[in-house]
Formats: C-alpha cells, sequence, structure tokens
C-alpha cells in the first residue's frame, strides 16, 4: 500500500495525503472524501481527483485503528473481481493476526514525504483547502442557512458553495470569493505566514488514531 501511494504523481499523492490526515483528526466527518461499506468489515473510501480518483479499501479496527488494504484507480462502478478478492484476503489476514502484527503509521509516511518540497507545497495548499471547507460549512450551519441562501448572500451559484464545502473543486477559491464569503457570513478575511513546522499543525480532536499502511 505505501508503494502504491508512492508511486502516484506528486499532486494525487498529497491530495490523499491530506485527507488521510483529515480523517485522523475528524474522523468520519472528514471533508474531500466519501466512505462505504462493500461487505461485512470491508470499506472503501472514494477520493475525487483532477486525474479521476481513487478507491481505497480498508478495514476498521477496535481502537480505532484504520488499516489500508488495497487500493486502485477509480474507473467503473463495479469494483474489480481481482482487486475485490485481494482486498478481502488482506482484510482476513490482518482481523486473523490483529494482537500479531504492527503495520507502519501513517505519520511516518507522511513525514517522509514532507521532506520533499513538491509534496510540501502541494500538500498544504490542500490541507489548506479543506480547512477552509470547514469553516464555511461550519459557519453556515450555525447560521441555519442552507448552500443557496449563503450562495445568494454571496451573489454565485449553490453549486459553487457545494464545490468548496466538500473540497471536490480542483481550483483554489479566489481570495475575492473568500472575501465575499467572510463578509456574507460575518467575518473579515484575514491572511498570515508562519513558520514552517516540522510536523503539521493538528486542528482537531483526534478520533480516528493510529492510521497505517499495509
Amino acid at each position: 500500500m505505501e508503494q502504491w501511494l508512492q508511486n502516484l504523481p506528486v499532486a494525487d499523492r498529497a491530495k490523499i495525503a491530506a485527507i488521510l490526515l483529515e480523517i485522523e483528526e475528524v474522523g468520519f466527518d472528514a471533508l474531500g472524501c466519501d466512505f462505504r461499506q462493500v461487505q461485512s468489515k470491508l470499506w472503501e473510501l472514494k477520493i475525487r481527483s483532477a486525474s479521476g480518483g481513487f478507491r481505497i479499501f480498508y478495514v476498521a479496527i477496535i481502537g480505532p485503528e484504520m488499516v489500508l488494504l488495497h487500493a486502485i484507480r477509480k474507473g467503473k462502478q463495479k469494483i474489480p473481481k481481482k482487486d475485490l478478492e485481494l482486498a478481502l484476503k488482506r482484510k482476513e489476514w490482518r482481523i486473523s493476526s490483529m494482537s500479531k502484527t504492527r503495520h507502519k503509521a501513517f505519520s511516518g509516511f507522511l513525514k517522509k514525504q514532507q521532506t520533499d518540497p513538491e509534496f510540501r507545497i502541494l500538500f498544504d495548499v490542500q490541507c489548506v483547502k479543506l480547512h477552509i471547507a470547514r469553516l464555511v460549512k461550519t459557519a453556515r450551519t450555525q447560521r441555519g442557512w442552507t448552500q443557496a441562501e449563503l450562495a445568494q448572500r454571496v451573489g454565485t451559484t449553490q453549486s459553487v458553495i457545494a464545490r468548496l464545502e466538500s473540497a471536490s473543486d480542483e481550483r483554489e477559491p479566489s481570495l475575492h470569493l473568500l472575501g465575499r464569503l467572510a463578509s456574507a457570513l460575518g467575518f473579515q478575511l484575514a491572511l498570515s505566514f508562519e513558520r514552517m513546522k516540522k510536523t503539521p499543525p493538528r486542528r482537531c480532536v483526534v478520533n480516528c488514531d493510529n492510521l497505517t499502511t499495509y
């Protein structure tokens, strides 16, 4: 699984890593992805991207621990038989060896990736997009507005708000749009540069920790 991630283009690798970090921080409320049960204890994580998206199969272990088992590029709706069989085989092996085997933590993979300056820049951009999506969605729902109502106040369309809140738009939101959103929601837009940290900042309480790769 780790080798599969490493072989991806750096932009895709950075996006997946940002979403996995988002899952570690906020659990299954994470934005930018969808969770779906495949069968029994096998689940899949769907991530959209400019290159078409990805399907990552995983098993959730009591703890909570989420073990990534197998991944494919998103294609047809139906999972290819060979990929499903491999994911199921790894799931059974992981469950049967739950107390005997340790896997590489996601934090170790991320730390290694961040030694690449290009990855770090793209990763930070993805993290900011996810953070913006959560800020806008939280502020809107606290006010009891629908996406259409916020769009009307901002002077845009509901689909723009939907893409921003789901972090599904590959484009970064413009400062002009962010400024209008902040004003409509009763905030003032602020921009700051912070000194680079060796480890990514934790924005939320971790409730899905020990994310591992297999």
